[in-house]
């Protein structure tokens, strides 16, 4: 007897989080009606890295079936875990609650993924809640691009739509009542993802080519900072920020 309904999904979540890893742990935050956005005078600074710690790197082999005149032939190695030395790259850095402090800058409020030769691009982004989440097809091939949101191992369909045409945009205001990942996929081509964190505050940094990270003019006190990957979850750090002053950690997974 095949399996169906909710054991359908279930197996079906089962066979991607084999394939991709764990597509993201729980995150979650206040809703940005919670936070204000307010002048900081003399706050202070986290800054550090990321390590790779006792995870290792891995990617997942994957066939282009189709399309391959503009997504390319063969196989496509897909990166899940990427490192440089001891860091962890595509991990993002940020505190976790905080009422009050610096506004947004105007890139968080709209962000734009690229289809390009079948890829996402980029493949980490960070959007603010209540940002535009946009999306272009720059390919002559039809791109049909769903989005989840991420709990755990569960995903919740946030929307899809097709793109037939090269130049298709479509744009999709991101309002959730949890902060936390998205998984950005193509129903048409099984081999694109990318991953889009929605924060409720502006105090994130998506790490740099070094695994490093800073958090500026943040208001004295204390918070719990989080790193975020996609594939290895979440850790967490306490943390005590005073007046002007540079508060080093490490995060490692």
């Amino acid at each position: 007897m095949g399996l169906r309904g909710g054991a359908l999904t279930a197996a079906l979540l089962l066979a991607d989080s084999l394939t991709w890893g764990a597509v993201g742990a729980q995150v979650s935050d206040r809703s940005p009606e919670a936070y204000r956005a307010e002048t900081v005078v003399n706050g202070g600074r986290i800054e550090g890295r990321v390590l790779l710690g006792s995870a290792s790197p891995r990617s997942a082999l994957l066939f282009v079936a189709k399309d391959q005149a503009v997504c390319g032939t063969g196989t496509r190695r897909v990166p899940i875990v990427r490192n440089n030395g001891e860091a962890l790259l595509d991990a993002v850095v940020y505190i976790e609650r905080i009422e009050r402090g610096k506004a947004f800058r105007a890139a968080a409020r709209k962000v734009t993924i690229n289809q390009a030769s079948c890829h996402f691009m980029p493949h980490i982004t960070v959007l603010a809640n209540g940002g535009v989440l946009e999306a272009i097809n720059s390919d002559p091939v039809l791109h049909n691009i769903h989005v989840f949101a991420v709990r755990n191992t569960l995903r919740q369909s946030i929307f899809y739509v097709s793109q037939p045409q090269r130049g298709d945009i479509t744009s999709k205001t991101i309002a959730l009542e949890e902060t936390g990942p998205l998984l950005v996929s193509c129903d048409a081509h099984q081999f694109m993802r990318a991953h889009v964190l929605v924060v409720g505050n502006p105090y994130y940094a998506k790490v740099d080519s070094g695994g490093d990270f800073s958090l500026d003019d943040v208001p004295p006190g204390s918070y719990v900072v989080k790193v975020w990957h996609h594939a290895l979850g979440s850790r967490t750090r306490h943390v005590e920020v005073s007046s002007g002053s540079t508060t080093e950690i490490r995060l490692s997974y």
